[in-house]
C-alpha cells in the first residue's frame, strides 16, 4: 500500500482550502431576495448569511417556506 508524501497532503490542503475561500467569497457577492406580491423587497441578505443563518436556525428557512406558500411571495437569487 502506497502512502502520499506530505507534500502531497499539503498541496491537497492548499487547493481544498483556496477552493473553499473562492465559494465563500463569490457566495458573499450573491444575493437572496425576498419580495411580496407588490413587489417590494421583504428580505435582502447575502447567500453566504443566507447559508449562516440556515445552518444555526434550521427554523428560519421553514418560516420562509410557509410565507412563500400562504402569501404570493418570490424568493430570488441575484448577482
Amino acid at each position: 500500500m502506497d502512502k502520499t508524501s506530505p507534500e502531497n497532503d499539503d498541496s491537497q490542503r492548499a487547493s481544498i482550502g483556496s477552493a473553499v475561500h473562492e465559494i465563500l467569497q463569490e457566495s458573499s457577492k450573491r444575493r437572496v431576495v425576498i419580495k411580496n406580491s407588490t413587489g417590494e423587497k421583504v428580505l435582502d441578505l447575502s447567500v453566504l448569511l443566507a447559508l449562516i443563518l440556515s445552518v444555526g436556525a434550521p427554523v428560519l428557512p421553514a418560516i420562509a417556506i410557509l410565507g412563500v406558500l400562504v402569501e404570493a411571495i418570490s424568493i430570488s437569487f441575484e448577482k
